[in-house]
């Protein structure tokens, strides 16, 4: 009789108890491991984007003990250098890198530094082994900034959402096909969800009176890591101070004092303090902070930016502020045009920009969609200022899918909104039937560019 009372109690948990969450979480697990396995050992041929493959050698060379050095220089940058040391290019070997932001390399480099020397490449295999853990990496990235995200959207909205929006965010085929590049992407990800977790933190406080000084520090590390990763992140970082400024403005004292003591201080000097060592670095190798990335700015001016990369001086005579407002304005015009494919081919991504409409009732919620409206908006203004290519392409200045998870959260919030005010929860069963189509049609459409990645063989 006691056999029997353990075995209905373990069958009770099984259905409605305490097991229920673990079977699903062991099921999605299993699923995710199944795709990364698929994905790194059949679909991965290696490294197939230029950049990243020219961020990986420098992790080479970093991992090798040569420090921040390239083998791959391009005829700009060797006119840069040797410019700066009096017409003489000065290195014979170890040639320092000038173009490339460092944290990915760095993290390249301990990945190296621990692969070349546990599985070295043998003659019998067709992908350096290498290539695959940096891909691999890149995706555990991707898989741990999901568990984050989850927990933002179900600080800001419900864990129901959480999970729906978190079952979206895996499906998106951007994300699994920018860990095959080498591009700092996917770990940039990761460090923008941990910013903007704590942003919100640091709203949350503000709302609850409490000092949000260490969670607007806490960002401001983040967004310094992301500013090492890629430069362009400085954009992101704008956008926050902007949001910053009218959401942490003192409320009390003289107008000059709220300023001195305005917390956004916190972020921005933290920022400065981490990005300054690179920055001198580069100055002392080039006369230039920004060393040779600064010239790919000059892309779709004079002509594509490999051809600038190959120049070895620019005629910048002919060169008009015009030009540049043409260039930001056709870049800006065509993200807009193809925001459905910057933001993941999501359908319910784009639906952001029309949530930034409703009033949602939790206060922090309805505040931290202007500071990720604001950060979006200051990176297509940076994207627009570097370029970024045509729709689908594969592209190292791309900022959009940063913003995917948390614009599918928005998105989503407002759907369901929507259909809650329909009255579908306690409506008849044809109503919840048209309820739950929707959202596997949405599923299906968000899944499919991943489905065709991993039935198609190359």
């Amino acid at each position: 009789m006691a056999n029997e009372t353990k075995v209905q109690a373990f069958i009770h948990a099984l259905e409605e108890g305490g097991w229920v969450s673990r079977i699903r979480l062991i099921l999605l697990l299993a699923a995710m491991a199944s795709v990364y396995v698929i994905v790194i050992l059949s679909q991965f041929k290696g490294l197939d984007n230029a950049k990243g493959m020219d961020q990986a050698q420098i992790g080479r060379e970093i991992a090798s003990g040569h420090g921040f050095c390239t083998k791959f220089l391009r005829p700009i940058a060797y006119a840069q250098l040797a410019r700066h040391f009096g017409g003489t290019f000065p290195f014979k070997t170890d040639i320092p890198d000038t173009y490339n932001a460092p944290l990915n390399p760095y993290f390249d480099a301990m990945l190296l530094h621990f692969t070349e020397k546990t599985w070295p490449m043998t003659r019998k295999d067709i992908v350096y082994t290498s290539d695959r853990v940096i891909a691999g990496a890149s995706l555990l990235c991707f898989f741990f900034s999901i568990g984050i995200n989850f927990i933002i959207a179900k600080r800001i909205f419900d864990r129901r959402l959480a999970l729906l929006g978190m079952g979206l965010v895996l499906v998106c085929y951007t994300f699994w096909n920018y860990a095959l590049t080498g591009l700092p992407q996917n770990l940039m990800l990761l460090v923008f969800s941990l910013t903007t977790y704590c942003l919100i933190r640091a709203i949350d406080n503000r709302d609850e009176e409490r000092t949000p000084l260490i969670w607007l520090g806490l960002s401001g590390i983040g967004f310094g890591l992301l500013i090492l990763a890629h430069g362009l992140a400085v954009w992101l970082l704008i956008g926050a101070l902007f949001y910053m400024a009218f959401a942490f403005l003192p409320r009390s004292g003289v107008w000059w004092m709220r300023i001195l003591l305005h917390p956004a201080w916190v972020p921005l000097l933290i920022v400065l303090g981490m990005a300054l060592p690179w920055l001198l670095h580069i100055y002392r190798l080039t006369g230039n902070p920004f060393g040779v990335a600064l010239y790919s700015g000059f892309g779709q001016l004079l002509g594509s930016e490999s051809s600038v990369m190959r120049s070895m001086a620019l005629d910048t005579t002919d060169l008009s502020f015009a030009w540049f407002r043409s260039k930001v304005q056709s870049n800006t015009i065509a993200q807009f045009s193809n925001i459905y494919s910057y933001l993941g081919y999501s359908p319910i991504a784009p639906v952001f920009f029309i949530a930034l409409l409703h009033t949602f009732k939790r206060k922090g919620t309805a505040s931290f969609r202007w500071c990720v409206f604001s950060m979006w908006i200051f990176a297509v203004l940076g994207m627009s200022l570097f370029g970024l290519p045509e729709e689908g392409e594969i592209h190292a200045n791309d900022l959009h899918m940063l913003f995917i998870p948390l614009t599918i959260f928005y998105g989503l919030a407002f759907i369901l909104v929507l259909w809650t005010r329909l009255g579908v929860e306690r409506s008849e069963v044809t109503l919840k039937l048209v309820r739950w189509s929707f959202f596997i049609g949405v599923y299906v459409l968000s899944a499919f560019p991943l489905a065709h990645m991993l039935l198609t063989t190359n």
